[in-house]
């Protein structure tokens, strides 16, 4: 039997009595335990659980902001940038936590992953500013201020007949 001990008083820990504070909204909630610790990647320290209207939310929003699913996007960056799963989640979850879109999350983690291992990662200010949900100027002053610098890339002119022949295809030289 586990228990919780205050001063000499003894409380048991069962399937009935444990509860927690949803992360998004506040409300209290009943957990159970034991399938929050059987996957073994959680702690009791740092777990937050969201409760069944905040999950189904977070659930929904994430089935529609991410086209090959939210693990097989995690699995991607990771190994992308040669690290741990659980890295690239702890990120996810922390930006989640911080009322980010999954899209969003993934890109900081991208990112983030960049800047710490000097592996380049290429994505468009509008993409980073879209994720965010800000002004391509706000992103600008955001990257100007953590150091970075964007860069503008040119296509080679060898491939511009190429470029401007999938334009023509396309409909957008109009």
């Amino acid at each position: 039997m586990f228990y919780l001990k205050d001063n000499e008083k003894k409380l048991p820990i069962t399937c009935d009595n444990v509860y927690t504070t949803c992360p998004q909204c506040g409300r209290e909630h009943k957990v159970d335990l034991e399938e929050i610790l059987e996957s073994g990647e959680h702690d009791l320290d740092t777990t937050q659980v969201y409760c069944e209207e905040c999950s189904a939310e977070r659930q929904a929003h994430r089935q529609n902001s991410t086209p090959g699913g939210a693990y097989e996007t995690v699995q991607a960056i990771a190994q992308r940038f040669r690290v741990d799963v659980k890295v690239v989640q702890d990120i996810v979850r922390s930006g989640m936590a911080a009322g980010l879109s999954a899209n969003a999350c993934f890109l900081g983690a991208r990112l983030a992953l960049s800047m710490a291992t000097g592996d380049s990662e290429l994505f468009s200010v509008e993409e980073v500013a879209d994720s965010l949900g800000c002004s391509v100027e706000e992103t600008m002053n955001q990257l100007h201020a953590e150091g970075v610098e964007p860069v503008t890339v040119a296509t080679s002119p060898i491939f511009r007949a190429v470029i401007e022949d999938v334009k023509r295809e396309r409909g957008l030289n109009e």
